[in-house]
């Protein structure tokens, strides 16, 4: 049920920033119950109940075509709203202040922490790799302790706190793979690439999503 008192399928965006696995994570979306749009016109991010920041790319690139289109503000004010932001890999990244990518840039800041390169003999790490939940987690809830999820990544994001819900060990090397702090959720590895348990972190995600709009 809306604010308005009608029943409405909650509209999600996921952000075309001009990276790769759009496609894909659409395609998880709908199969989790979504009705999904790529945009990246400033009134589809207004008008979305729900935002989705895709992976694999440049964490600069995709920042300089956010805000050439003039949306990274309205990401920010859509969480300010109470609106469910969902980062998935670079989306995850994109989440948090800076990166020292190709020179560095500024992220979108809404969590505290600095996107850094996996130690040289880590990387990449392309790899299906367990996920150990940290404490309560929407986005890994009815999932198995230290289940598989598959994971492509050079960076990692160096951040510590409660937002922390789940990490991951390659090569001995600890990193955050879960974070949330309502409304904003992200996974470092890639659910729509890891079967039916990653259509499982999708579907939780949209829950939280229709759960806001209920409200």
């Amino acid at each position: 049920m809306s604010k308005r008192g009608l029943l409405v399928q909650p509209r999600v965006v996921v952000v075309d920033y001009g990276v790769g696995n759009r496609f894909s994570i659409i395609g998880g979306l709908r199969r989790a119950g979504a009705t999904v749009t790529l945009s990246r016109r400033p009134e589809d991010i207004r008008n979305a109940d729900g935002i989705v920041l895709p992976g694999v790319g440049s964490f600069p690139a995709a920042m300089r075509i956010m805000e050439e289109a003039g949306i990274v503000d309205l990401v920010v004010d859509a969480v300010k709203e109470g609106r469910p932001l969902l980062g998935i890999c670079l989306g995850m990244q994109l989440l948090f202040e800076e990166s020292v990518e190709w020179g560095g840039s500024r992220g979108l800041g809404l969590l505290p922490g600095r996107v850094v390169q996996l130690p040289t003999w880590r990387k990449p790490h392309m790899a299906w790799t367990r996920v150990w939940r940290v404490g309560d987690s929407k986005l890994l809830k009815s999932i198995d302790y230290g289940e598989y999820f598959y994971f492509a990544h050079s960076f990692y994001v160096d951040t510590r706190g409660e937002h922390v819900k789940g990490y991951a060990v390659h090569s001995g090397f600890r990193f955050p793979a879960v974070v949330e702090k309502h409304p904003v959720y992200g996974t470092q590895f890639h659910p729509e690439k890891s079967g039916h348990t990653g259509l499982k972190v999708l579907r939780n995600w949209f829950s939280v999503v229709e759960e806001a709009v209920r409200r």
